[in-house]
């Protein structure tokens, strides 16, 4: 069962094939279906599953700007895209630019009614820089390297996420 905004339950469809991105939206987690096929929903199906507020055991958080954000880590927004758009295709072009690297990432998803690419991209600078764009140097004032992952799989990372928010994974985090 879910609930509508006044407070009434109401019964799913048997098949959740027949469930409306709405009813998909509002349905419980332990209502959604376990697996699917690839196909088996349209893309508006996929998109409002994929919509859906995440378990925070799924996000991470950083900090950036004095603020701390929640963000979906690649593993687990690839996670997602397999239970719910089984079957997403994911390409990547890296661009090398100066002292960045940029990634676009494509995913495609096959849905009953067709197939859907969005794109996107992430980038990340080749060493440390500060805020004003400053490199960062370490104490013999060489610059420093990032500490925690390669630019170019930070920038794929960031890509990925930017790629499947187009799909709706995540997007609301965006908002907050």
């Amino acid at each position: 069962m879910t609930v509508d905004t006044s407070g009434v339950e109401k019964d799913l469809p048997a098949d959740y094939k027949d469930w409306t991105p709405l009813q998909i939206k509002d349905a419980a987690i332990s209502q959604m279906p376990k697996t699917l096929e690839v196909g088996e929903w349209n893309i508006k199906q996929i998109c409002a599953a994929l919509s859906r507020e995440l378990p925070p055991t799924l996000l991470s958080k950083k900090k950036k700007g004095g603020a701390e954000l929640s963000f979906i880590p690649w593993y687990a927004a690839c996670n997602v895209l397999d239970k719910y758009a089984p079957g997403w295709e994911y390409e990547i072009d890296i661009f090398p630019m100066n002292e960045r690297i940029i990634v676009k990432a494509s995913i495609t998803i096959h849905a009953s009614d067709g197939e859907f690419t969005r794109s996107s991209t992430g980038e990340e600078t080749l060493k440390q820089m500060t805020t004003k764009g400053v490199p960062v140097l370490d104490s013999e004032g060489n610059t420093k390297e990032h500490a925690y992952g390669s630019p170019a799989t930070n920038a794929e990372g960031q890509a990925l996420r930017r790629a499947a928010s187009k799909f709706g994974l995540g997007r609301y985090l965006y908002y907050k």
